[in-house]
């Protein structure tokens, strides 16, 4: 079943969510350290997909340094949905339709080091994962962000074991995110 949101805001007129309209209103990195050390946040994960190849970026810093996947965290006022098209762009530089959007599920992730401080805190995050079926076109338009991503791969399915870097439960997540890919595929 595909994550709902339910606001009692007319979003469908405003094709902005709340906030964004204006220079939004960021914590100063003291406040956003000590939120993170206080609360869960809600990222979306994107898995993009072309034919039986999956894209994965090696992040460059905390929490998770690595092979992963493109997404982070939800703005108030945001759905699920509309979280994933603005990382799509913001990470990837592609324009998806909702339509591209397929709901692989949530996970909850709980990382040991986060590169706000006190970076030792860690990170505790939900994540709503989604399947994004690109078309050969969109994959060779990829262009993961450099401050995000030192190096990206396009994966056959069958390879993304080997991709791994022994990293743990984290490895198992992007694992277990692959194989969950792969049942919408048949």
């Amino acid at each position: 079943m595909e994550p709902a949101h339910y606001s009692e805001r007319d979003l469908e007129q405003d094709s902005e969510p709340r906030g964004t309209r204006s220079p939004r209103p960021y914590l100063d990195a003291i406040a956003y350290g000590q939120a993170l050390s206080a609360l869960v946040i809600t990222c979306v994960d994107l898995l993009f997909c072309e034919g039986d190849r999956r894209l994965l970026g090696f992040r460059r810093r905390p929490p998770r340094v690595g092979w992963w996947l493109v997404g982070g965290r939800m703005f108030p006022g945001e759905s699920p949905q509309r979280t994933a098209i603005r990382k799509a762009k913001e990470e990837a530089g592609l324009e998806i339709l909702p339509s591209q959007l397929q709901w692989i599920g949530a996970y909850s992730t709980e990382f040991a080091e986060r590169s706000q401080p006190p970076a030792e805190e860690g990170l505790h995050s939900v994540n709503l994962t989604f399947a994004v079926r690109l078309t050969a076109t969109q994959a060779a338009q990829v262009q993961l962000s450099e401050d995000e991503y030192s190096e990206w791969a396009w994966v056959r399915s069958s390879e993304l074991p080997q991709w791994v870097t022994g990293q743990g439960p984290m490895d198992e997540a992007l694992l277990a995110i692959g194989r969950a890919c792969d049942q919408l595929s048949k």
